[in-house]
């Protein structure tokens, strides 16, 4: 089928999510705070009494588990890994200006660059 100018792709739009895995999705969420907040709070002994419990939800069991390794391995990438998941990866920043606070001109980078100060100011 070609291509027509103006029409979409997908006419039926993105398929309904299935109730039973809508549900599945808030519960593992809000077992994964849970647990990020233990994390947070370094409260390893309720870590571990959530993945001693035979009762408690397999995920929920199986996130304890994932936590309190991190601790008893003193793993941070598995602790970074629940912070991440729970306020989001802090965006890594760079800032881009000029000394006077301007955005950089190409011509002040070769320039000032080459003549080794700003603004081309050869001797």
């Amino acid at each position: 089928m070609a291509f027509k100018p103006g029409q979409s792709g997908n006419p039926s739009g993105r398929p309904k999510l299935d109730p039973e895995l809508k549900a599945l999705r808030e519960l593992t969420g809000e077992h994964f705070k849970e647990i990020a907040n233990l994390v947070i709070l370094g409260q390893k002994d309720e870590i571990a009494a959530i993945v001693a419990d035979p009762g408690a939800p397999l995920l929920k069991r199986w996130l304890a588990k994932m936590a309190e390794q991190g601790f008893n391995r003193n793993n941070q990438a598995a602790l970074e890994f629940f912070l991440n998941r729970l306020i989001g990866k802090v965006p890594d920043k760079a800032e881009h200006s000029g000394p006077d606070g301007k955005p950089l001109r190409l011509e002040d980078l070769i320039v000032g660059g080459l003549a080794g100060g700003p603004k081309g100011k050869a001797e």
